[in-house]
């Protein structure tokens, strides 16, 4: 049945569309037909012609034949469909939590299909937009196709949709006059205008750890081979059309794994050598780069361009030599110069990169095409290394500082990483406690985990409180608010007006 309606093998080509009056399959509903497509080159390329709502029906489509086959299945036969792959070759990933009742809900599950679906259509959107030279400096589309842009804007649409009428109220204020009412596309809205800032302090922090430290900093830049360019700007095309942009990021990838495992062998490790901080951004043939600011020890520049000098031996003659300077911007290892220098360069990466954000309804910026191409390929925009996990613990002491009674030393020192707006001396106060942060504070104060059941009924671990070391109790930051009726929100808010 599966191996007829859902091909597994990309040369299949029998497969659904929304809209046709070709036939109908008894047991589904009204509005979903089928047909068998004009020898398509796989299921896989004619699904990344599907809008938005077509891949959302069509995971419903799959969703539902599954549901329908493991509700008469034998347990031999069930455990044999959770097992094998699926359409598009998609097969449930298994751990230790896993359940043989998880995995029947997520074949069962249209949501759990969509994220599958749009992950896999997404990026073989790009990579024929590649293959087929549509992107590129002197082509109409730069950096991410028009088709896949307009899906992630009416993606958004739809989620902030979702999120403007779910509402919740803060636990703690039931039963008040005056209850504390939200919606979660306040929530979302708030973290997205708050999130440069908070990793703008994170870089500030850094450095001025490593100007007192009289650490040096180099500002790295890396590129994908030429096999990964479709429509290079500048010399030879010697593109590959088996290699996607996300081939092109794991690449990158495994360039900075090498360097890293290049700075250990040599006894650098993370954080006691060095910390930074990476941007990903993509040229405008959609192929991927990063630039990486590196705080380093003395030693972990020689080691670092050795490194890359090995990496790029294959590329043409002479290219790191010629291009060492843009590779590696390297700044002076103490003074004014090198901290206002290095902030200055990740900084101008940084803003653009999220300020895509603020795009998403026109999304002609540069910014925001940066952002669904990444996003297509299933990359990180940013990420901060060498900092044992701070970030976590900073969002849970921001809880922290919003809770009424709690112990002494957590709600001191969510205090002062924290400071409210319009405090005199904010910027310092909260740059001066968040470098004591980084160089040890944040290990006195651990999170705490326990077992909870996931959407799927599986026992997960789940972080609930945080705990300092000199405090006798921890303060719960999971829980804290719970689902209300959206019409009932209103009148709140409304009334509170």
């Amino acid at each position: 049945m599966f191996s007829d309606l859902f091909p597994a093998l990309p040369q299949d080509g029998f497969y659904f569309e929304t809209i046709s009056e070709y036939g109908h399959f008894d047991g589904w509903d009204g509005d979903i037909y089928f047909t068998v497509l004009p020898n398509p080159a796989s299921a896989l390329d004619q699904i990344t012609q599907y809008d938005e709502e077509q891949l959302t029906q069509l995971a419903r489509v799959i969703a539902l034949t599954h549901r329908q086959y493991l509700v008469r299945a034998t347990e031999v036969e069930t455990a044999r469909h959770v097992q094998i792959s699926h359409a598009f070759g998609i097969k449930v990933r298994v751990s230790n939590q896993t359940t043989m009742a998880g995995l029947v809900g997520r074949l069962s599950d249209s949501r759990w299909w969509r994220r599958q679906i749009n992950r896999l259509a997404d990026e073989r959107r790009e990579h024929l937009a590649q293959v087929n030279r549509k992107l590129g400096r002197r082509e109409s589309e730069q950096c991410c196709s028009d088709a896949t842009l307009s899906i992630m804007k009416a993606r958004k649409r739809k989620t902030d949709k979702f999120l403007s009428n779910t509402y919740r109220v803060v636990t703690e204020s039931v039963g008040l006059d005056k209850p504390t009412v939200f919606s979660l596309l306040e929530v979302a809205q708030a973290q997205q205008a708050n999130r440069i800032n908070e990793l703008y302090v994170d870089i500030k922090a850094m450095e001025k750890i490593a100007v007192g430290r009289g650490w040096g900093w180099m500002l790295i830049t890396l590129t994908a081979p030429s096999e990964y360019h479709s429509n290079p700007a500048i010399g030879k095309n010697r593109y590959n059309p088996d290699l996607s942009p996300r081939d092109a990021n794991k690449a990158i990838g495994r360039d900075w794994v090498a360097i890293c495992n290049a700075l250990k062998e040599q006894g650098f490790k993370p954080h006691e050598s060095y910390f930074g901080f990476r941007v990903t951004e993509v040229h405008e043939d959609g192929c991927p780069h990063w630039h990486i600011l590196v705080f380093h020890a003395e030693g972990v520049l020689d080691v670092i361009g050795k490194s890359i000098k090995r990496l790029y031996r294959n590329r043409p003659s002479s290219y790191f030599e010629k291009n060492k300077d843009n590779i590696m911007r390297v700044g002076l290892p103490k003074g004014n110069q090198s901290a206002a220098s290095a902030a200055s360069y990740i900084y101008g990466y940084l803003a653009f990169a999220l300020s895509g954000g603020d795009e998403a309804t026109a999304g002609s910026g540069a910014a925001y095409k940066y952002q669904c191409a990444i996003r297509a390929m299933n990359g990180r925009q940013h990420q901060l290394f060498g900092v044992n996990g701070a970030r976590g613990k900073l969002r849970a002491l921001a809880k922290v500082k919003r809770q009424r009674a709690c112990p002494e030393n957590i709600l001191k020192l969510a205090n002062r990483l924290h400071v409210d707006d319009g405090v005199e001396g904010r910027n310092e106060m909260q740059l001066d406690a968040r470098v004591e942060f980084l160089l040890g504070a944040a290990d006195k104060v651990q999170l705490v985990k326990e077992s909870v059941l996931n959407a799927f009924g599986e026992v997960v671990r789940k972080t609930v409180a945080i705990r300092h070391q000199d405090d006798t109790r921890p303060v719960v930051i999971s829980g804290l608010s719970e689902e209300i009726d959206a019409d009932v929100a209103k009148k709140i808010i409304e009334r509170d007006i």
